[in-house]
């Protein structure tokens, strides 16, 4: 039967994706991920935001990013093909923030995972 559970609970993991995938995947989403990651930054002198080719268009004529991180700190959005609509790629001094959905729902994956292989594990105790 866990496995049963298991399959499942994967099932409509997968299911969510898809729907969020189609929901979240606009140029407003994008002008969001790079406001939440740049809001994670706590110190840099240069910042590169990589956004999909369309969201570097449209975010770069229409948000200034610059009023957005402390002054001080140069701040340079760039067209990155490997990032999807909706999400972003902030590479600074001191490391690299993953804005895209793909990653942020691959990370919320495991963490269920983890927490499923817990539970199964007290229960076996």
């Amino acid at each position: 039967m866990g496995e049963l559970q298991e399959e499942v609970a994967d099932l409509a993991f997968a299911s969510a994706c898809k729907i969020l995938g189609r929901k979240l995947t606009d140029r407003e989403t994008a002008v969001v991920a790079v406001a939440e990651v740049l809001g994670r930054i706590k110190a840099s002198h240069r910042i590169r935001v990589g956004l999909a080719p369309d969201d570097f268009a449209y975010v770069s004529s229409r948000v200034d990013v610059q009023s957005w991180v402390p002054a001080g700190t140069a701040i340079e959005i760039e067209s990155d093909a490997s990032v999807r609509l909706g999400g972003c790629v902030v590479r600074g001094d001191h490391g690299e923030w993953d804005g895209r959905l793909e990653t942020q729902l691959a990370l919320l994956h495991q963490a269920l995972q983890e927490a499923r292989r817990s539970a199964a594990g007290a229960e076996g105790t």
